[in-house]
């Protein structure tokens, strides 16, 4: 039998990762291939077919929202894969696939930004909360939880409210006390392209969190109520019964960065809503989940949860 092999590409912000597997079986074969990503969001012209035919290809692509970004992974793909069906879905779909294999529940992401992506195998719904931008939402994010020690620690400066452990010690890591030098550095410190990215006070709130920091804490309890309510609206609205035992997938960096405290605080207030939810912490590469999105999509026109392009 002629080997055939399907193509699951996770297209992050820094790196685009292109992992293969059996088209008959969907088994892994060799590891993830790993290119550095563009950054307009533009699929890497070093990513190349395999001798062996392809019969589907999905791409997870951050960038799903920026005009022409989709249709240009789309054009790229038909030509580098010729035949195969072709698959561009935002990454919170491919997330969702390697964190729930039934394809039946909810993934909450959890990185710089904030999603949560459900799909309902039973009835066929599905639905998308959050990932409205650092702007406007991103509750219980990287970028949240950032925003939230720089404000406390403005407030502070200002006189509205008590120096802490936490502001304080943002103070001397942006190595100023003056408000409108502190904002300012805030300010150049989140730019995406030329500083630490929206995220850069996490690694401090960790170090703050293990040192014992009671604020870091509850920083960290109130990003878990706040992803878990990104859940619920999320189940709902893929229409999962509050009594259903619906499994949920949690992915992305904020996760490991608070740990149990998060972890449990996000678990206590899922499961008033959902009390016989099934949580999981660990979960398969981004890579796996578009393996399985491509596995499925083989012979078809549409992907569960977004249109191919």
């Amino acid at each position: 039998m002629m080997k055939v092999s399907v193509a699951g590409i996770d297209a992050g912000g820094t790196s685009v990762r292109v992992q293969y597997a059996d088209a008959h079986t969907g088994n892994l074969t060799g590891e993830p291939i790993v290119f550095a990503a563009s950054a307009s969001g533009e699929p890497p012209p070093e990513i190349s077919a395999p001798p062996h035919p392809v019969s589907a290809v999905c791409a997870g692509i951050t960038k799903f929202t920026r005009a022409g970004i989709p249709e240009s992974w789309d054009r790229f793909l038909r030509a580098r894969f010729p035949g195969a069906d072709v698959a561009v879905v935002p990454d919170y779909v491919i997330a969702f696939h390697s964190a729930v294999p039934t394809s039946n529940g909810v993934v909450v992401v959890a990185g710089t930004g904030s999603v949560a992506y459900g799909e309902n195998a039973r009835t066929g719904e599905s639905a998308r909360c959050g990932g409205r931008g650092w702007e406007w939402g991103d509750e219980g994010s990287g970028a949240w939880l950032t925003t939230e020690m720089v404000r406390r620690t403005l407030r502070a400066l200002d006189g509205q409210s008590e120096p802490t452990a936490l502001t304080r010690a943002v103070c001397e890591a942006l190595a100023t006390p003056e408000p409108a030098t502190l904002a300012a550095e805030a300010r150049r410190l989140s730019n995406e392209e030329n500083g630490a990215g929206r995220g850069f006070l996490l690694p401090l709130l960790v170090r703050l969190h293990a040192g014992g920091c009671t604020e870091a804490r509850d920083l960290f309890v109130g990003a878990g109520g706040w992803l878990a309510s990104l859940a619920c609206a999320t189940a709902r609205r893929s229409a999962f019964s509050d009594q259903e035992a619906v499994t949920f997938g949690a992915v992305g960096g904020v996760w490991k960065a608070g740990g149990v405290t998060l972890e449990q605080a996000f678990t206590a207030a899922l499961k008033r809503r959902y009390p016989g939810a099934t949580v999981s912490f660990e979960t398969a590469p981004p890579t796996e989940g578009a393996v399985r999105t491509a596995f499925k999509s083989q012979g078809k026109t549409k992907q569960s949860g977004a249109d191919v392009v």
